[in-house]
């Protein structure tokens, strides 16, 4: 337990052992590894806007971050709030209501911007490793994995050229949106030490817009009631919103 309050919604993206998660939406021919790009190139364009709406603008928390998280083979996307002051039900609101705005700030990326976040990410993908050590994590994930996908990052960086604006979009229609078709995310709500969820900490009032439960969002293809997850070792019996169930909650 810490000071601080923090919340983590997970999304399922696709089980990247197969050519197509089942219920799940693998992008183009290619399947997994175009997934994993577009994924790739995603949470770079993602990095950039949430740090300055939902840390810079909103002012809600020090630390703010996204990327993938991959377990068991199944591919995952993460964004993080780490805040003193607002509480975990009222971060995962704005986190919601950020990612559900997140799909015009993408049809609104000009080809130049795009082409940015292909070259970083290009670039970083490309690095070698600076340490012996992190070569060796890097082999030795591959191994416990038992992938041995050892140039799993160059050909990543070549397929990132071919992902296009729309696959950007559609990954986040299908998977990330609040309201998205395929849709399956975990929220975690990490409470600061002394404090509860019957503190109830008062929203800023330029950013108080409700956000609650059963939001159909801005598609309304569907609406889904959360569960609460009161018992960890009772999370495994809620697996139908997962393809397979294959996430880790770590306390």
């Amino acid at each position: 337990a810490g000071k601080d309050h923090a919340a983590q919604i997970y999304f399922q993206i696709a089980d990247v052992g197969t050519t197509r998660a089942g219920g799940g939406q693998d992008i183009g021919s290619d399947g997994p590894l175009r997934s994993r790009a577009t994924m790739e190139l995603l949470t770079a364009v993602c990095k950039l806007k949430a740090h300055n709406q939902l840390r810079t603008v909103e002012q809600l928390g020090y630390s703010v971050h996204n990327g993938q998280y991959t377990h068991d083979e199944v591919l995952g996307w993460y964004l993080r709030i780490q805040s003193p002051s607002a509480d975990p039900p009222y971060l995962e609101e704005r986190m919601l209501k950020f990612l559900d705005g997140l799909g015009k700030y993408l049809i609104e990326l000009t080809d130049a911007q795009l082409e940015d976040f292909r070259s970083t990410v290009k670039a970083r993908l490309l690095e070698p490793p600076k340490t012996l050590q992190s070569l060796f994590v890097s082999r030795w994930a591959q191994i416990t994995r038992s992938m041995r996908h050892f140039s799993i990052n160059a050909e990543l960086a070549a397929m990132i050229d071919q992902i296009s604006q729309d696959d950007l979009i559609q990954m986040w229609r299908h998977n990330i949106c609040p309201s998205g078709m395929y849709t399956r995310r975990l929220v975690i709500h990490l409470w600061a030490n002394g404090k509860s969820e019957t503190d109830n900490s008062a929203p800023p009032a330029e950013h108080a817009e409700t956000y609650g439960n059963g939001y159909s969002g801005g598609l309304g293809e569907r609406v889904i009631e959360p569960v609460d997850i009161s018992n960890v070792m009772e999370l495994k019996s809620l697996c139908w919103h997962f393809y397979p169930f294959k996430c880790c909650v770590k306390l």
